[in-house]
């Protein structure tokens, strides 16, 4: 169970990051940088708890931003859907869905390290890291001649 529910806690923060805004990317979104690539997903071995989480929503608006599930409205989803939910699968829904709104905020800055680290990386994501490595090399020579940064 320990296993399984990582899993679903890993693809929720890698989704949300995938398809948080980003400003200063040339695209909006980072799965957008995966276009001669094929987009990869962690393995989960409870799909059917991947499908419940994206056939609720993955979080909700509760109009001061995104949040995840209430246990109420997991309990209404599996009333609805004549599903019987293990007591962890209920607890895995409820903190997959708060994991997925936390990193869907999170992710908006561009220097958020994906959650995934098997995640391939794209050419943007390269090029981001090496600017970042090339300013902070100019920051500690301006520093060591004493210029401003």
């Amino acid at each position: 169970m320990d296993r399984a529910r990582r899993e679903v806690i890993v693809w929720a923060r890698y989704t949300a990051w995938l398809l948080a805004p980003v400003e200063k990317l040339p695209y909006k979104f980072r799965y957008k940088g995966y276009k001669d690539e094929k987009l990869k997903f962690p393995e989960v071995s409870t799909e059917y708890m991947v499908q419940w989480l994206q056939d609720m929503g993955k979080c909700v608006n509760d109009g001061m931003g995104v949040t995840g599930f209430s246990w109420t409205e997991i309990r209404n989803w599996a009333d609805l859907n004549c599903v019987e939910l293990d007591p962890w699968e209920a607890t895995t829904l409820r903190d997959a869905s708060f994991e997925y709104a936390a990193m869907l905020q999170e992710a908006r800055d561009i220097h958020t390290k994906c959650p995934w680290a098997e995640a391939p990386p794209t050419k943007v994501f390269v090029d981001v890291a090496m600017r970042s490595g090339f300013a902070a090399i100019i920051n500690a020579q301006n520093t060591k001649k004493g210029r401003p940064q």
